[in-house]
């Protein structure tokens, strides 16, 4: 039984390496590597024999049992750590012979080696004793060189354990194997074609690469010897492969060594270091024989001490080697001579390193004469340099930083406040106690950053003298370094530059007064105007005006129309920061100053009290204030003075200097462009609305309207004339029809009524009868027949008073007419057909005042339904008004929805319905140029914000018409997609898109339309609405083929419009008290008076702060009626706090803006509900009864 103690192994050792190691008989013990440590995992028995007793950890101590020295013992270590052979030589009382293989690796192992040893006597005894087969067996077992014998057919018979070991192979695993099979697979067959010739001959040597365990390569040098008995072979082993490995590694590293040394300007030698080598130049680069003249053989193997060393600096050569061989780099300067005999100082650095397999020295030489040149002539420059600076009364210093003395100038002494004694010995803590506190850490901190960034020493600091005195000082200086590289001294020069920065302080405060100036000036110019309200204007310029000039006050006056009378709109108090207004002059109480301002474009008051134009503006306004000195700049534009602008100074008078007074009138006649481009955008403002007004009243009238300019030309028409005249589009009637050249026109007395109100004469009532089967008609439009109309024109005059365009209102009577003729036969009936001929008539007045009546259509609605009793006979009237107010009211959503600003409300309908009424504005809107193709199909509903789907349908119009410059045709559809989906296609065939441009289509501010032309969101909006309602898009579009949008929306079953909750009955209503929270005064009260009509007692708060203080003091209320979005503290704001008061409070959100999910969710109430605005009376109750309900 193996009685041998378990090692802790880190690894593991499997069976067939235990059986090699216990194959051989030699001490032999298993190492694994791990880094630079070596581990014994395993040892043979006569390992554990030989050394008594091992421990994992027990290496070193085995090693020096076999009288290895410490010296070897390392290089023992070295080996294993390397991964080389070795063998050494044990002394003492019972030497050994030690020796290390390094075993094969293997995949997933560390790496390992093999040690062994042996005691020569006993090994010798053993060879010695017994018969020559005996001790030829011995020999073959003890050999540390791997050895196999081989039978006649290449096959192993016998391996000693250094083959096993060598192999990683146990002895039957050898001898289980050919010589071929240790070979690689592409030398197999050539290895079994030349055994026979092997087997002829004596012996054989080489070199031959064998495969070990796990199919590692390995290269070994050979000899054979055959029939060393009668069919026995034997090959006696080396392993190579390391070696080889380490030679052509010391080849390369010295190539690479000598390659870099032959490309360093510097010197480079190789020197001997131990024995007859020591200090002989073994190697020198090119630049080593150039500079001392000689040739490279004329120096190898010369010492050189003997050969470049002169004396002074050969006497120390000895003592640098010694410092060399103890392992230290040694740098030092000295002086070595040329072949020509000629010195040359040098600063040379030496060290050790190993030279093909053996210790040696590496020096490197530097020439440093320049450097020597340069170091005398920079001290006679500095003292040159010192005698100038003080002939000049400048400031030098010289700074031993070794010492800690400072050497100054005169006028250094003078600058720090210091006695100019011989005796005083300047030191740096002098310096440092004069530099003002604010700035010595800065000073030393770039004094070190100079030394340790090897640059230029230059600050800025402040000298604080005894007599407490601040100077300004520039300093700069440069470090000097001894040979070792250490900073030594730094020499440099102060300058006082108070003055200097004072000046330049002046400067850049004037600069920077220029700079706000101009600052102002820019921001003025730049201001937008198209909001026409010019208060936040003022309110602004106000402030940054005073903050420029550092003036008081600065206020903005503006002049009546009449320009008798000055209005302050807004006044900034510098010192308070507060804005006042409203305080009024006027030119009867304060003349003089009234009458200079029409005079001049500027007033220059420096002092109020004493000035005629301003003393009893003095006395009345200006000295209550403290107001000492005015600075007045008028503001004209349009041919007339407009108001001023006013800067003020109080308590002392202020004379005003030039610069000021220009830049005052500078910011006015800035000023004033702004507000007349103010008031311009407000009149283009006025001229929109009527614009839009008057498209209104046309659009919404069911009476034909037609616009003519004076010379008879159609220069607009309404949809409802459109329909009168048949005419399927009146692109191109519109321009085109000439009233006064229409035959038919002139023979009904048309022609003749346009004449009159081209003189400016109304006309009433006239009938005309018209053929639509004339062929001037039937290239207009499709109508056929003959017809009647009624027709009303009116002259519209300019402001000049000429005529601008004559109107015509048409309506059709050919039924009216028909009728007539019927009645007329009937002599009973003449009395009804002159009525009829009355209300015709009439009707022709109610067409001229049609657009009054509109006017007063959308005021007086609502008003007739809530006033009149539930019997009353005008209530028809009510909800005829009311039908007309919602037609003015989908116009008003076109309009909006063309503008963006439309409210959000999903509902269900059909939007081939919706393009059929948007038709009309869309030919409008593409223009003449463009064809205009409509093609739906109704059924097809959708559920989502009726007037965003327009807008959509808008966007993507515009779009398609700016990508025809030159006309074309636009082709909109609308069908069903699928069960699903329906489909809105806009296409075009305009110019097209690349698909750079595709890819960003849909990015906001992204345009391809010049500046100015286009903001970026329009398809930008466009995707973010179909997205929103659950849709998409799609383009498809090439450069010069037009482009198609397809917009995809979910497809949902109609629902039939339903009417307005009707009221509860009164005993079904709940009455309740409520706090009901309103900012809007009109919405407020018509809110508080429905809910007191009907039984409700309220508590009424107009803003969320007060909502909260009628809560706090005790109000008594069970719901909460409330805006959403108020000033201040909004409805959401007041519900959460008043809801954590009151877990059980019922809310009710009012909004025009926010959804019913959106609102629950941001408050967090599942008990609130939104009502909609704008609202009913009925929608209100009911709602509120809906909440209480809960």
């Amino acid at each position: 039984m193996d009685e041998r103690p378990e090692l802790p192994r880190p690894g593991t050792v499997d069976v067939s390496q235990r059986a090699v190691i216990d194959a051989i008989d030699l001490p032999a013990a298993l190492l694994h590597v791990h880094a630079t440590t070596a581990t014994i995992v395993f040892a043979n028995a006569a390992a554990w024999r030989s050394s008594g007793g091992l421990a994992a950890d027990g290496l070193q101590d085995l090693l020096q049992s076999l009288g290895l020295d410490s010296t070897d013992v390392a290089e023992v270590l070295q080996a294993v750590d390397a991964g080389r052979p070795g063998r050494w030589h044990g002394t003492g009382g019972a030497p050994a012979i030690v020796r290390l293989q390094p075993l094969p690796p293997r995949v997933g192992e560390p790496n390992r080696a093999l040690l062994s040893w042996h005691h020569p006597d006993e090994r010798s005894a053993s060879m010695t004793n017994g018969s020559p087969a005996q001790r030829l067996a011995a020999v073959f077992e003890a050999a540390l060189e791997p050895m196999l014998l081989a039978d006649d057919d290449a096959r192993y018979v016998d391996a000693n354990p250094a083959a096993c070991a060598a192999f990683g192979l146990s002895r039957e695993e050898l001898c289980q194997r050919t010589v071929a099979d240790l070979v690689p697979n592409e030398y197999r067959e050539r290895v079994l074609q030349t055994w026979p010739a092997f087997l002829a001959r004596d012996h054989a040597e080489g070199r031959v690469r064998l495969c070990a365990a796990g199919g590692v390569l390995r290269t070994f040098e050979y000899r054979a010897v055959t029939n060393i008995r009668p069919g026995l072979h034997l090959s006696v082993l080396r392993d190579v492969t390391e070696l080889d490995r380490a030679t052509a590694e010391l080849v390369e590293r010295e190539q690479q060594f000598r390659t870099l040394a032959d490309h360093i300007p510097d010197p480079v030698f190789v020197l001997g270091l131990d024995g007859d080598e020591a200090g002989r130049i073994l190697y020198l680069n090119r630049a080593a024989a150039a500079n001392y003249g000689y040739e490279e053989h004329e120096l190898l193997g010369r010492s050189i001490v003997d050969t470049l060393d002169a004396p002074q600096t050969a006497e120390h050569a000895n003592d640098r080697l010694e410092r060399v061989r103890r392992g230290e780099t040694v740098t030092f300067e000295g002086w070595h001579r040329r072949k020509d005999g000629s010195l040359l100082p040098i600063e040379a650095r030496a060290c050790r390193l190993s030279w093909q397999g053996r210790p040696a020295i590496l020096a490197i030489d530097r020439d440093i004469s320049s450097r020597q040149r340069e170091a005398a002539a920079m001290r006679e420059n500095s003292e040159r340099l010192r005698l100038a600076i003080d002939a000049g009364q400048l400031g030098m210093f010289d700074w031993d930083m070794l010492g800690g003395t400072i050497t100054w100038s005169a006028f250094h002494y003078e600058l720090f406040g210091y006695p100019a004694d011989a005796d005083f010995v300047v030191t740096y803590a002098h310096f440092r106690e004069r530099i003002h506190p604010d700035d010595l850490a800065g000073l030393e901190a770039e004094v070190a950053a100079s030394m340790r960034e090897r640059r230029r020493y230059q600050h800025e600091a402040r000298v604080v003298r005894p007599d407490g005195s601040v100077r300004m000082f520039t300093g700069t200086g440069t470090v000097l370094r001894d040979h070792e590289d250490r900073p030594v001294r730094m020499l440099g020069f102060v300058q006082d530059v108070t003055e200097r920065r004072a000046a330049e302080a002046r400067t850049r405060a004037q600069l920077a007064y220029e700079q706000q100036r101009q600052r102002l000036l820019s921001w003025l110019t730049n201001q937008p105007t198209a909001s026409g309200d010019i208060r936040d204007l003022v309110h602004s310029l106000t402030e940054r005006l005073a903050a420029v000039h550092d003036c008081a006050r600065v206020s903005f006056w503006r002049f009546a129309d009449d320009g008798r009378t000055l209005v302050c709109d807004d006044s900034y108090d510098r010192a308070s920061d507060r804005h006042a207004a409203g305080t009024v002059l006027t030119e009867a109480e304060f003349p003089g100053t009234f009458a200079a301002l029409h005079d001049r474009l500027y007033l220059d008051i420096d002092d109020v009290r004493t000035d005629p134009r301003t003393a009893r503006l003095a006395e009345a306004h200006l000295l209550r204030q403290g107001i000492s000195s005015r600075l007045e700049a008028v503001i004209r534009y349009g041919g007339r003075n407009h108001g001023t602008l006013c800067l003020e100074h109080v308590q002392r008078p202020h004379t005003w200097r030039r610069d000021e007074i220009d830049f005052a009138c500078a910011v006015s006649s800035q000023l004033a462009v702004a507000l007349e481009a103010i008031a311009r955008t407000a009149a283009e403002a006025r001229v929109r609305e009527r614009e839009r007004f008057l498209t209104a009243v046309l659009e919404g009238s069911p009476i034909g309207i037609q616009i003519f300019r004076p010379d008879g030309t159609s220069l607009r028409l309404n949809q409802a004339m459109q329909r009168v005249l048949g005419l399927p589009d009146g692109d191109g009637f519109v321009g085109t029809y000439n009233l006064l050249g229409d035959e038919q026109a002139r023979a009904t007395g048309l022609a003749a009524a346009f004449e009159r109100c081209r003189r400016g004469e109304s006309t009433s009532i006239l009938r005309v009868e018209v053929d639509f089967e004339r062929d001037d008609y039937r290239r207009w439009g499709d109508r056929t027949g003959t017809t009647w109309f009624d027709n009303v024109l009116f002259p519209v005059f300019a402001p000049s008073g000429a005529i601008e365009a004559v109107v015509v209102f048409t309506w059709d009577v050919a039924e009216r007419v028909a009728a007539e003729r019927t009645r007329r036969l009937l002599e009973d009936q003449l009395r009804q057909s002159q009525k009829l001929e009355a209300v015709g008539m009439l009707a022709g007045g109610v067409a001229h005042d049609f657009n009054n009546i509109l006017t007063a259509v959308l005021g007086f609605a609502e008003a007739i339904d809530a006033e009149l009793p539930p019997e009353h006979p005008g209530r028809e009237l009510g909800a005829q008004i009311q039908k007309a107010a919602l037609r003015g009211a989908r116009l008003t959503e076109q309009l909006l929805a063309f503008g963006k600003k439309q409210v959000v409300r999903a509902e269900t309908f059909d939007p081939a319905v919706l393009v059929e009424d948007t038709t009309p504005m869309l030919r409008q809107l593409v223009g003449a140029e463009v064809r205009l193709d409509v093609a739906t199909q109704r059924g097809c509903h959708v559920h989502t914000d009726k007037v965003q789907f327009q807008q959509v349908l808008l966007n993507l119009a515009v779009n398609a018409r700016d990508a025809m410059p030159q006309g074309g045709t636009l082709h909109i559809a609308v069908r069903a997609q699928d069960e699903s989906h329906v489909l809105l296609r806009v296409r075009d065939t305009g110019v097209g898109m690349d698909e750079r441009v595709q890819a960003r289509l849909f990015e906001p501010f992204f345009t391809t339309k010049e500046p100015g032309k286009g903001s970026g969101l329009g398809l930008a909006t466009v995707y973010g609405i179909v997205t929103r309602a659950g849709g998409n898009i799609a383009v498809q579009s090439a450069p010069g083929a037009g482009a198609c949008f397809d917009v995809l929306l979910p497809r949902v079953a109609a629902i039939a419009e339903l009417p307005a909750p009707p009221p509860p009955p009164a005993s079904q209503v709940r009455r309740a008290r409520i706090l009901l929270v309103e900012d809007d005064d009109a919405n407020r009260e018509l809110a508080a008076r429905i809910l007191r009509v009907h039984g409700h007692e309220l508590l009424v708060a107009e803003s969320g702060e007060r909502a909260l203080e009628l809560a706090a003091a005790g109000g008594d209320f069970e719901m909460l009626v409330t805006d959403v979005m108020m000033p201040g503290l909004s409805g959401r704001a007041v519900a959460e706090r008043l809801c954590a008061q009151r877990p059980q409070l019922k809310v009710l959100f009012v909004s025009g803006y926010l959804a019913d999910d959106e609102l629950r969710s941001d408050v967090g109430l599942a008990r609130a509900e939104l009502l909609q605005k704008p609202f009913t009376a009925n929608e209100l109750l009911a709602t509120v009864q809906q909440v209480l309900a809960r």
